[in-house]
């Protein structure tokens, strides 16, 4: 109370009272003290009614809030939470249970306040979300194969260092036979579907220059189990960082977000080479090569394009004639190729692809995926009819109608990858076995 209040508190004792105590004889010590005694509680009265006064409307008392077993220091006192104050908008009628929080401050013993349970209130995932790692060297990277699932080296780096206590955005370069797809076609549309409808978040957007389309990208938000559960279906997937594949942050990028949680399946990696190891050979250069020359194929009648490449790991030849395609590559067979070895022939449902339909990311079980899509044969077990069980053709308007096959052959240690579109069985079959 200030002192304006206080002379108004006195001012309201009887004047009668006043003067008599005044006049008592200083004998009679307890008339004086009793009269000290009624002022001191008109006192008290008058300064909670003033109080109650004041205080705003809706609040209440504030309780102490020491930690439990916490004894206070001799005078020490307790910082307490404040209740909120309403602050409902003019005319609002809140709804049964609601309340209103306001915006007092909240504090205990120094430690940051938890706000109050609220109804309605969304909770918002804050889960840190990766899009950018920083590592030297350059790196190139195989065109991952219909059904594998690639990592860039400065995903794979951000994977290993936050592991899965964070969410990881990255660009997903789609594949098929080893062609590149746009963003925007309905192949990557399709697979977007796809991955949603199996619980992923995936999103689609549109890079703006000046209000114009540059680019597109087929994004995804994972964490580090979903990345590696992630499967490819009859595609094949190179996985960047955001960063790494967005061209510039000045740039709006809108995005169409679709939202999902994950399920758990099966994937393979593709193979990382150094970008300074891979050159361009000529035929007779390509097919001198000490290690892996012997093992390549002739070119099929009329497919006169061709190219040859030289890697620190394998040796690669295409012949392409418009959309009909061979690619042969040649390596060493790996200790991870293995879980794609088919060790019993008989067993046709881990490869041959007449027995499911078309897309085979829904009619092949989960569990086979890793082996069907790519399944590798001992050149002894190779046969005509295992060559025509790989082999099918789809009718689609603006490419070709021509056979469509991929899968490998191991000779001893060295393991030869095939992937092809306009080339019969026969050719293929009598191209491997004459490498025997």
């Amino acid at each position: 109370m200030n002192s304006e209040q206080l002379m108004n508190a006195f001012s309201c004792l009887d004047d009668e009272l006043i003067e008599r105590s005044e006049a008592e004889k200083p004998g009679i010590a307890w008339r004086k003290w009793a009269g000290m005694a009624a002022c001191v509680a008109i006192l008290t009265v008058a300064i909670l009614a003033a109080r109650g006064m004041w205080q705003k409307p809706g609040a209440q008392q504030a309780a102490t809030q020491f930690a439990p077993g916490y004894s206070p220091a001799p005078g020490e006192t307790d910082v307490v939470i404040e209740p909120a104050e309403h602050e409902w908008e003019a005319g609002y009628t809140p709804k049964p249970g609601e309340r209103d929080d306001g915006d007092t401050e909240r504090v205990a013993n120094g430690a940051a306040a938890m706000l109050p349970d609220s109804v309605g209130i969304e909770t918002v995932d804050i889960t840190p979300m990766i899009e950018s790692y920083k590592i030297d060297g350059e790196y190139c990277y195989a065109t991952p194969m219909n059904g594998k699932v690639g990592f860039s080296e400065p995903l794979r780096a951000a994977m290993s260092e936050y592991g899965d206590s964070v969410r990881y955005r990255v660009v997903i370069d789609l594949f098929r036979d080893e062609k590149q797809l746009a963003a925007d076609s309905g192949d990557a549309e399709m697979e977007r579907e796809r991955l949603s409808a199996l619980g992923y978040t995936v999103a689609y957007e549109t890079v703006y220059n000046h209000e114009k389309p540059v680019s597109s990208y087929f994004t995804l938000h994972a964490t580090r189990d979903e990345l590696n559960a992630l499967s490819a279906g009859e595609y094949g997937y190179m996985l960047f960082l955001y960063d790494e594949r967005v061209e510039s942050a000045a740039q709006t990028v809108p995005e169409t977000v679709i939202n999902g949680a994950s399920v758990p399946v099966d994937s393979t990696e593709v193979a990382v080479c150094p970008r300074d190891t891979s050159e361009a050979l000529t035929e007779a250069e390509a097919r001198a090569d000490a290690a892996f020359g012997t093992y390549l194929c002739n070119a099929p009648t009329g497919f006169d394009e061709q190219e040859f490449r030289r890697t620190a790991e394998q040796l690669h030849a295409s012949f392409r004639r418009g959309y009909d395609y061979v690619e042969w590559s040649v390596r060493a067979f790996r200790e991870e190729d293995r879980e794609r070895l088919i060790t019993v022939v008989a067993e046709t449902e881990q490869y041959n692809v007449s027995l499911y339909s078309i897309p085979y990311a829904e009619s092949v079980p989960m569990k086979l995926h890793t082996i069907f899509y790519h399944p590798i044969f001992r050149i002894e077990d190779l046969s005509l009819d295992i060559v025509r069980a790989r082999a099918y053709r789809i009718d689609e308007v603006g490419d070709s109608d021509g056979w469509r096959c991929s899968f490998s052959v191991l000779y001893g240690d060295v393991l030869v990858q095939v992937n092809a579109k306009g080339v019969d069985p026969e050719w293929l079959y009598r191209e491997l076995v004459a490498l025997r």
